[in-house]
């Protein structure tokens, strides 16, 4: 039986965010800011059970350190020592939610577009 979680992390609608729209030669493009932190602890406590928190921290610190060492992405497939991971420290044991991503991307006729994801719009459907 698939079991619905609720997740208070979710950025609010009204909440706003910009992107620089002159930064298409990267591929995406998340913005940084502080302004919804979720503690790290808090999350996984709330609905220990849902499957996507499984062995949530080690996985982070195995993708933080794959991206801080200048790895290929494999799917986080690299395998870390626990000493390797207790180098990662997150500040204040936080991370923060945003609500949109930008993809950059070149379009059939050789031009640059970007696509704008945004979870509590029409436009929060990714095919991949």
């Amino acid at each position: 039986k698939a079991t619905r979680y609720s997740h208070a992390h979710q950025v609010a609608f009204s909440a706003s965010e910009r992107l620089d729209e002159r930064i298409l030669q990267v591929h995406h493009q998340i913005l940084v800011n502080r302004n919804h932190p979720i503690s790290i602890a808090k999350f996984l406590q709330e609905s220990p059970q849902d499957p996507a928190k499984r062995n949530f921290y080690p996985k982070l610190q195995d993708h933080l350190l794959t991206c801080i060492l200048g790895k290929e992405f494999d799917g986080d497939e690299e395998e870390y020592t626990d000493e390797d991971r207790n180098t990662i420290r997150l500040s204040n044991g936080k991370i923060f939610a945003v609500r949109t991503l930008r993809i950059n991307y070149t379009t059939y006729n050789v031009r640059w577009d970007y696509e704008l994801i945004n979870p509590r719009t029409d436009h929060c459907m990714v095919m991949v």
